[in-house]
C-alpha cells in the first residue's frame, strides 16, 4: 500500500514557430516544477511529493504528426 500524496505543480509553455527553428520544425516546450504555496500547507499523514523538473519536448515531423519526448525527476 502507498501512503496518500499530494503535489502543486507551475507549468511554462514555450511554442516555437517553423520560421523561428533553426531545423525548420514547429516545436512546443512545456516545462513544469513543484512550488510550495503558503495557501495550501502540507497536511499530517500525506506526503508532498516533489518534482524538480518535469516536461514535454514536442515537435512536428509532418502535418498531423509529431514526436514527444517526456522528462521528469521527482522524489
Amino acid at each position: 500500500m502507498i501512503s496518500s500524496r499530494d503535489q502543486y505543480l507551475v507549468f511554462c509553455r514555450k511554442d516555437i514557430s517553423k520560421y523561428d527553428s533553426e531545423t525548420y520544425e514547429r516545436t512546443l516546450i512545456l516545462a513544469g516544477k513543484s512550488v510550495d504555496l503558503p495557501q495550501y500547507p502540507e497536511i499530517k499523514g500525506i506526503v508532498r511529493a516533489k518534482t524538480y523538473i518535469s516536461g514535454y519536448y514536442v515537435k512536428e515531423i509532418r502535418n498531423e504528426e509529431c514526436e514527444v519526448h517526456f522528462i521528469a525527476e521527482t522524489d
